[in-house]
């Protein structure tokens, strides 16, 4: 059958260069549609979230998923989310303020496949409308909430797994997998993330903790800037 088309195309040129055009048309019209839908769900986080540009990959209308933003928080793109919303199962993201979050991240909140089931298959065999109320009933979830702290960088190709606490300060380098809590003003990277250092001494962190600045307002931030390349005069501030 493939040689017979291909002869077809090789016979009428005409005829491949208008499915060749149809096909360009079809990609340019998905590549619209999905423009579109971002741009709308962009606008849904900034009309919820005023004082943030993240966006994540899910309706923050969604009642199936707690979300929470602090303010002056900025991701790059939309943050891609992997969740299967099960019977009984509770799902949350909360990201702090001043947090930066880089380019193709993902927040895995739950597991699409399960390892109690006999097969992992999930192809239609398996989910048709008795499989998907099945499944829904049975799947059992590991996961769950994902909560990344205050001031957090976040590099680029980070995959967070649920069930992970990100603390405050805290910096994750890129192409990470956070499969575990982070201690905040640490630096983690690889797959799984582990301990690389930590941003200051233990006295400076627990004190950067106590004065938690991102609490300001915006006035005093602005008054007292320089400090911030200054840590050990920024927490003797009141």
């Amino acid at each position: 059958m493939k040689r017979i088309f291909d002869r077809i195309l090789d016979e009428h040129p005409k005829l491949y260069r208008f499915l060749w055009s149809a096909r360009d048309d079809f990609e340019g019209t998905l590549g619209f549609i999905g423009g579109l839908r971002s741009f709308l769900l962009k606008r849904k986080y900034r009309k919820l979230f005023r004082k943030s540009s993240v966006c994540l990959g899910i309706d923050p209308y969604d009642k199936r998923c707690r979300i929470e933003i602090g303010k002056y928080s900025y991701s790059s793109g939309i943050i891609g989310v992997g969740w299967v919303p099960a019977e009984n199962a509770e799902y949350s993201i909360r990201i702090g303020s001043y947090t930066h979050i880089n380019s193709n991240i993902k927040i895995i909140l739950s597991k699409a496949h399960t390892l109690y089931a006999v097969s992992n298959n999930m192809n239609s065999l398996f989910l048709d409308r008795r499989g998907i109320e099945l499944y829904r009933k049975r799947h059992v979830e590991e996961y769950g909430h994902v909560d990344i702290g205050n001031d957090v960088w976040i590099g680029d190709d980070v995959t967070i797994i649920g069930n992970v606490k990100i603390g405050d300060g805290a910096v994750i380098g890129a192409k990470s997998v956070v499969t575990h809590d982070v201690e905040p003003y640490s630096i983690v990277g690889g797959a799984p993330a582990k301990l690389i250092r930590y941003r200051f001494d233990a006295k400076l962190r627990k004190e950067l903790h106590k004065i938690k600045w991102w609490d300001w307002s915006e006035d005093k931030i602005l008054k007292n800037i320089d400090l911030f390349y200054d840590p050990e005069k920024l927490i003797k501030l009141k």
